[in-house]
């Protein structure tokens, strides 16, 4: 499985179905894309970045992603910060999916969650 059948899934899902179930499965997919991108963008970086935080693999790869070891003028500097703040962003989309389940998660927040993903997927690209 690749990020991008990830994001094909989570695209697929949310696009044939209204069910809530369908919309939090929706967000998680695209949020394990969007990590999984960002993962494999860290990783081909000269040097790993810095870890000034704690917290899981994910928290710990976002703290590294903002405090980059590479030189500010590298491109990649700021490439790496801003993946890691879109991806923080759809992290927490996910946390509502799996864990507010009395709350209503509607289109817009699955919609937001997959448009964001392809935003991250872009600025990798560029």
């Amino acid at each position: 499985v690749t990020a991008a059948e990830l994001l094909q899934f989570a695209e697929d899902l949310n696009a044939v179905s209204s069910s809530e179930i369908s919309r939090r499965t929706a967000v998680g997919r695209a949020y394990y894309c969007a990590y999984h991108l960002a993962n494999d963008f860290h990783e081909s970086l000269p040097t790993p970045g810095i870890n000034v935080g704690n917290g899981g693999v994910h928290d710990q790869l976002y703290a590294k992603m903002l405090n980059p070891s590479i030189k500010k003028e590298d491109c990649r500097y700021s490439k790496s910060r801003r993946i890691a703040i879109i991806a923080k962003q759809i992290k927490a989309y996910r946390a509502i999916a799996d864990y507010e389940l009395n709350s209503n998660l509607d289109a817009g927040v699955s919609n937001s969650a997959i448009e964001l993903t392809r935003r991250l997927r872009t600025l990798i690209d560029e």
